[in-house]
C-alpha cells in the first residue's frame, strides 16, 4: 500500500480549491499534450487506454484500506501506466480511477484535487522523471525499464508521494500528523519495495509478452 487519500477534514477549503485549480490545470496540459490522432487511428490503443483505466479504478478500489478514519491508502501502480501510455494518459487514467472512488467508496469530490496532485500527479512525474535519468545509463533497454523505471520508478513514485504527503499535512496544519508520519518513517522502505517489486513484475510481463503494449519501450527521449 502507497497512496494516501486525504480527508477533507484534513484539508482546509482554501487548499481544497487551490489544489482542484492545480489539478485541473494538469489534465487540460494532458489532454492537449496527448497525441490524439495516434490514439484514435489505432483501436489496440483506445482499449489499451480503456482498460488500463478500469484496472487501475479496480486496483485502487480492492487495495484501499483505511487506517484511521481520516486517512486511506491504497496501492498505486502508476509506474507501469506511465510506462504503457505516457504520463499525460497516466495521469487522465489515475484521475478517472479517483472519481470511480468518489462515486463507490464516498471519497468527497472536495479534496479530488488534493488527492490528484499527491497521488496521481506527483507519482507519475516522479516515474517520467526516473524513466528520463535511467535512459542516460548505457545497458540493454529491457534492464533499464524492468530495474530502472519499473521497479526503481514504482519504489520512488511511493517515497514521492510520502514526501508531498508530508508536505501537504504541514502546509494544512496538521501537525499531530506530520510528527506521526516522521515517527513511522522507518517503515517507509517496506512500503517501497512492494510497490517497486509489484510495478516490476508487471512492466517485466509486458516486454516480455506484450511489448507493443508498452509505449515508452521503443521511444526515443
Amino acid at each position: 500500500m502507497s497512496a494516501m487519500l486525504f480527508d477533507a477534514s484534513l484539508v482546509p477549503a482554501f487548499w481544497q480549491w487551490l489544489w482542484l485549480l492545480v489539478a485541473a490545470a494538469a489534465a487540460l496540459v494532458a489532454v492537449v499534450t496527448t497525441p490524439w490522432r495516434l490514439l484514435l487511428a489505432v483501436p489496440m490503443r483506445q482499449h489499451l487506454v480503456f482498460g488500463s483505466a478500469v484496472f487501475l479504478s479496480a486496483i485502487w478500489f480492492l487495495t484501499a484500506i483505511s487506517l484511521t478514519a481520516p486517512v486511506t491508502i491504497h496501492l498505486l501502480a502508476l509506474a507501469t501506466l506511465v510506462l504503457m501510455l505516457g504520463p499525460g494518459l497516466a495521469y487522465l487514467s489515475g484521475l478517472v480511477a479517483l472519481l470511480v472512488l468518489v462515486l463507490l467508496q464516498g471519497l468527497e469530490w472536495r479534496v479530488l484535487g488534493v488527492n490528484a496532485v499527491c497521488g496521481v500527479l506527483t507519482p507519475v512525474l516522479s516515474t517520467y522523471a526516473v524513466l528520463v535519468l535511467s535512459r542516460r545509463i548505457k545497458v540493454a533497454q529491457q534492464f533499464v525499464f524492468i530495474l530502472g523505471a519499473g521497479f526503481v520508478g514504482g519504489a520512488i513514485s511511493v517515497l514521492s508521494v510520502a514526501l508531498v504527503s508530508v508536505i501537504f499535512l504541514a502546509l494544512f496544519g496538521q501537525g499531530a500528523w506530520v510528527s506521526a508520519a516522521l515517527d513511522n518513517a522507518a517503515l517507509l522502505p517496506l512500503i517501497m519495495f512492494p510497490e517497486g517489486f509489484i510495478n516490476g513484475v508487471l512492466v517485466t510481463a509486458l516486454v516480455v509478452f506484450h511489448p507493443e503494449w508498452v509505449r515508452l519501450f521503443s521511444e526515443d527521449e
